[in-house]
């Protein structure tokens, strides 16, 4: 019957009381209990945000890669510009072939974690909290159950905390940056739409820009995506 309250009861901890309360009536109820919490509870955000540093530096890095994909392309804009003798259709299928590479590169952006991403992710992480049913069945008590019980709800708000401890600084940044991305995709992509206006075939380069350009939809608008779901072990 106790696991079974805590079953219930865990899935409602928004409306428990704040942390810095929980922590306090777990250490009145059971002290030996509250130490060894406490002990876990700075472990695993110590952990949590160490996971969260590896995601968010592992994100960066392919955004800087398709960041740097769009300078070559300008690079590449800027050295065709100044060729000469080059026939018309072989200029307009390097053109196209500029508009291919600017798709594939928001698309990588976008893979990235760019802020567009879907409504499911933003906001970041979805943590919880998880009493352990072997803990709590061997409680001998209601008070051992309930201090199980804030246990977990502990664990989850504290984890909740650190997630948006730098969330607002972070995903202004994030925005800032897509928003940068956006414009100067968007530059490019005007450039090599002026270069191949007058050719006969564009070799789908219309097709590519425009899927680059649907690609930018939201970049820098909505919150990141933040990392997976975590359930934690708050067994103490």
């Amino acid at each position: 019957m106790i696991a079974q309250a805590v079953r219930e009861a865990v899935p409602h901890k928004k409306s428990l009381s704040a942390r810095g309360d929980l922590l306090s009536r777990i250490s009145n109820e059971d002290p030996a209990r509250h130490n060894a919490l406490t002990e876990k509870l700075s472990a695993l955000e110590n952990a949590y945000q160490s996971m969260q540093q590896a995601q968010q530096d592992a994100g960066d890095a392919r955004k800087e890669s398709a960041r740097q994909k769009v300078a070559q392309i300008k690079a590449k804009i800027q050295a065709l510009q100044m060729m000469v003798g080059d026939n018309a259709d072989s200029r307009a299928r390097k053109i196209a072939q500029l508009a291919r590479e600017l798709s594939q590169a928001v698309r990588a952006y976008k893979a990235a974690g760019g802020q567009g991403m879907t409504a499911a992710g933003a906001g970041g992480a979805s943590v919880t909290g998880q009493a352990s049913a072997a803990d709590v069945d061997g409680a001998d008590s209601a008070t051992s159950a309930t201090a199980a019980i804030q246990a977990s709800v502990v664990v989850a708000a504290g984890l909740q905390q650190v997630t948006a401890a730098g969330a607002s600084a972070q995903n202004t940044a994030a925005r800032q940056a897509d928003k940068d991305f956006a414009a100067d995709v968007r530059g490019v992509a005007r450039q090599l739409k002026n270069m191949q206006r007058g050719h006969r075939d564009d070799h789908g380069a219309d097709r590519h820009l425009g899927q680059a350009l649907r690609g930018l939809a939201g970049l820098g608008t909505a919150a990141g995506a933040g990392i997976a779901p975590v359930s934690v072990d708050v067994t103490v």
